[in-house]
Order: structure tokens, then C-alpha cells, then sequence
């Protein structure tokens, strides 16, 4: 009987202890595995912090200061906000509207210190010191208004030569079997350029749960351009009506082609009336010479 007593206590005193080294166990395996992956993202961060530029690991945080700075000193109103985003978007640059707006303010300061430290080291007096630093700024802002008007000019010829292709791309996926949402997903993957570029916009705007009309809406102020806004209005009054969006896109491809055809004749008959200006200036006097030239002596003669 007191050898099965001692046997009972023993066995509780092993399970007791076994349960208390298994428990202890698990935290240490617990503890390094927290461990070991602390150690794997801190590896990971240095890693990708070394293979950082040094532009981002050092003049970022620099420019990014700056920009607080003027923002603290210089706020910016909602509309000019606005306003820069949408030329931003139109121009196709992907830059924050508000840093956008602060790095022309701190390069109209640099430019303003630069002339400032030029003008005084040439001994220049004071008057003409602020008049030179008024033109330099001045001119930076027409210089920076002009460059983002000749960007937007640019993206939006480059979409009206790209348009007739992705259209006919988007008639034939859809022809095949494809859905419009899969068919530009489909476009997306397999071209590039600033209308694949909205395009995308479009695509991810969908994917995110926006609705397709207003994100075709957006695509269409994005381009600012008669064109897309009539294809915009075709596929969303096709998609609220149930017609077919096969035989809409090619209504489209087809007004679209004869429309780009027309342009092309339209210019080429203009290129006649052009090419006068250079004839008169510079091929109509050599013509003159080598043919006056020779005679030029005789009628000198005879005149006097």
C-alpha cells in the first residue's frame, strides 16, 4: 500500500514537473523565434537602408524639412491647390501638388540668393541688386509656368497619336470575349505611353471599388480632350443603356480613324502654303544670284 502511495506521488511530482519544462520550453522557443525575427527585420531595414541613395538618405530628409518650413511660414490655399494638382495630373507628373508648389517657392529663393551673392561679390549697387533679383524671379516663375504648359501640350499630342490604336486593341479584346474592365487590363499589361499611363488610373480606381462612370469621368478631365470625353460619354451612356459595347467601340474606332485622317490631309494641304515662307527667304534670292550674277557686269556697264 505505501509502495503504491509513493508510486502515485512520484508519477503527479514527474507530470507536474514534465508540464512545468514543456511550458518553459514553448516561452523559449516562443522567446527566440521573436528574437530571431526582431534580428531578421533589423538586418532587412539596414539592408535596404544601405542600399538607399544617399539623395534619399540625406537630401530628402533635408528638402523635406525645408518644405515644412515654408509650409509653416507660406501656407497654401485649397483652390491653388487644386489647381496645381490638376496641371499636374494633365502634365502627367507624380509629385504631391503641396511639394510641387513648395520646391518652386525654394527655387525662387535659391535663384534670389544666388543673384544676390553674384551681384554683390561684382561690387553692383543696391538698386540694381533687387532690380536683377525682381527679373530673376520673375523669370524662374514664367520659365517654370511655360515648362508645365509645354509638358501638358506634349502629353496631350502624344495621347491623340495613341488613341486610334488603343481603341482598336480595345475593340478586338472585346471582340474576343473580353469584358471592357478585362480589356484594359489587358491594354495596361501590354503597351506603355501616357494614355496607357490613364489607362492604369483608370484600371486601379475600378480595382479599388470606385464606380466605372465616375472613374472614366476622371480619365476624361485628366486628358482634357474632345476626343476621349466623346469615347467617355459613348461607353458610360452604352454601359447604363445595355447596348453593346462591341459595336460602340468600333462606332468609335472607326469616327476616330476619320477623324485622325482628316487632320493628316488637312495639314498636308497646309504645307504648300508654308513652304512659301521659306522659298521666299532663303531659296528665291540664291535662285536670283546665280541666275543675275553672270549678267550682273554687262547692265552695270551699260547703265553707267
Amino acid at each position: 500500500m505505501t509502495f503504491i502511495i509513493s508510486l502515485s506521488v512520484a508519477f503527479f511530482m514527474y507530470s507536474i514537473i514534465l508540464a512545468i519544462m514543456a511550458n518553459f520550453g514553448k516561452e523559449k522557443i516562443a522567446v527566440e523565434k521573436e528574437i530571431e525575427s526582431i534580428m531578421r527585420k533589423n538586418e532587412y531595414l539596414g539592408n535596404e537602408y544601405i542600399n538607399t541613395s544617399a539623395s534619399d538618405r540625406i537630401i530628402k530628409p533635408v528638402v523635406n524639412t525645408i518644405y515644412k518650413i515654408i509650409g509653416m511660414i507660406l501656407p497654401i490655399r485649397v483652390e491653388t491647390k487644386e489647381k496645381t494638382e490638376s496641371k499636374l495630373n494633365k502634365a502627367g507628373i507624380k509629385m504631391n501638388a503641396q511639394d510641387y508648389i513648395y520646391s518652386q517657392i525654394l527655387k525662387v529663393l535659391i535663384v534670389a540668393v544666388l543673384v544676390f551673392i553674384v551681384c554683390s561679390v561684382m561690387n553692383i549697387r543696391m538698386s540694381k541688386i533687387i532690380l536683377f533679383d525682381v527679373i530673376s524671379i520673375y523669370a524662374v516663375l514664367i520659365i517654370n509656368r511655360f515648362s508645365i504648359a509645354s509638358k501638358i501640350t506634349n502629353r496631350k499630342k502624344e495621347m491623340y497619336s495613341q488613341f486610334p490604336n488603343v481603341l482598336d486593341l480595345l475593340y478586338v479584346s472585346v471582340s474576343a470575349g473580353l469584358g471592357f474592365d478585362q480589356s484594359i487590363g489587358y491594354i495596361v499589361s501590354k503597351s506603355e505611353g501616357a494614355l496607357i499611363d490613364e489607362f492604369a488610373k483608370v484600371q486601379r480606381a475600378t480595382n479599388l471599388g470606385k464606380p466605372r462612370k465616375e472613374a472614366l469621368m476622371e480619365f476624361s478631365e485628366r486628358c482634357n480632350s474632345q476626343e476621349i470625353s466623346t469615347f467617355v460619354v459613348s461607353v458610360t451612356q452604352a454601359d447604363e443603356l445595355g447596348t453593346s459595347m462591341q459595336s460602340v467601340l468600333k462606332i468609335q474606332s472607326e469616327s476616330i480613324r476619320k477623324a485622325h485622317k482628316q487632320k493628316v490631309e488637312e495639314e498636308a494641304q497646309k504645307l504648300s502654303v508654308k513652304i512659301l515662307i521659306p522659298m521666299i527667304m532663303f531659296i528665291f534670292p540664291v535662285i536670283f544670284i546665280i541666275l543675275l550674277g553672270p549678267a550682273m557686269p554687262s547692265l552695270l556697264e551699260a547703265i553707267s
